[in-house]
Formats: structure tokens, sequence, C-alpha cells
């Protein structure tokens, strides 16, 4: 009798550190295709916000092309794989594509730069609105002065108009 109790229980025991490493197991594999997943998106979001800021350098350049007195709006995505972003024109000649957290409300963990040959660029005005978009100045790290535009793509369009006055030409951005 007591031999049988030792099988049963010996049995029981077995199956229970069998179940425990198979679950470990399965857990461990669960994790990797998980981190497979989510740097899959990471990938494809990188790639997106890398066309995006090609996109918009291609529209900059051609309206630069264009010459005095051309204006245009241009189609750009309003998100990117769901999320919002911003674009951030800054006179140093770089484009940046910022993928935005909205649950942190801070820049999200992506943002691209792309260099491009503007560095005249100015925010739009509309006679209703004011100043459309955010428009700084600042010092970087070299100690010259920079401004930057930032847009909001949520619009799904983008305003550049190239224009010239006594200072010189710049591209006005909406």
């Amino acid at each position: 009798m007591k031999n049988k109790r030792i099988k049963k229980a010996q049995l029981s025991m077995e199956v229970m550190v069998y179940m425990g490493f198979f679950m470990l197991v399965s857990a461990f594999v669960i994790m990797f295709l998980l981190s497979e997943f989510n740097s899959d998106i990471n990938r494809r979001e990188y790639m997106l916000a890398t066309q995006t800021a090609g996109q918009i350098d291609d529209d900059v350049q051609f309206v630069m092309m264009a010459g005095s007195g051309f204006l245009a709006n241009f189609s750009i995505p309003p998100k990117i794989l769901s999320n919002n972003y911003k674009i951030r024109f800054v006179s140093s000649g770089w484009l940046y594509v910022d993928v935005f957290d909205w649950d942190t409300k801070n820049r999200g963990d992506l943002a691209i730069f792309y260099p491009t040959a503007l560095s005249n660029i100015r925010p739009g005005w509309d006679a209703s609105e004011g100043l459309v978009n955010s428009y700084s100045t600042y010092v970087d790290s070299d100690g010259l002065m920079r401004h930057e535009v930032v847009i909001d793509a949520s619009k799904g369009w983008i305003f550049l108009n190239h224009t010239q006055n006594s200072s010189g030409s710049y591209i006005l951005v909406k």
C-alpha cells in the first residue's frame, strides 16, 4: 500500500516538474515573439518616418526650384502607424520628424532628422488666426542663432510658399 502511494506521489511530482518546465519554456518563447513583433513595428515606424521626411524634403526642394511666388499645398500622411507626429524645420538645414507618444505627452522614441538645403524658413500667417504654427529662436551648442518652425501633421497637408523680399528669399510654411 505504501509503495503505491509513493509511486503516485512521485508521478504527481514529475508531472508538476514537467508542467513547470514547459510553462517556463513557453513563457520565454512568448517573450521572444513579442519582442520580435515590437522590433518589427519600430522598424516600420522608422521606415515610414524616413519616407515622410524624404517626401517633405522633395516638396521643399520643388518649391525652391520653382522660384519666387510659387505656392502649393502638399499632402502628407496625417499619422505614422496611427501615431501623431510633428515636423520641425530648423534653420541649420535640418528637417525633423518627431513621432509623439501622446500617452506621456512627450516626444516618442523616434525622431528622424533629415538634411535639407533649406536654411531660410519662416512660419506661415493667416489673417484670421495670426501665427499658424509654432516658431522659436534659440542659440545652439555652437553659439549660433537658430530658427525653428514646428508643424502639426495631423491636418494631412503642408503649405509651402516661396517668397522673396528685400532681405532675401525664404520659404513660408503653414
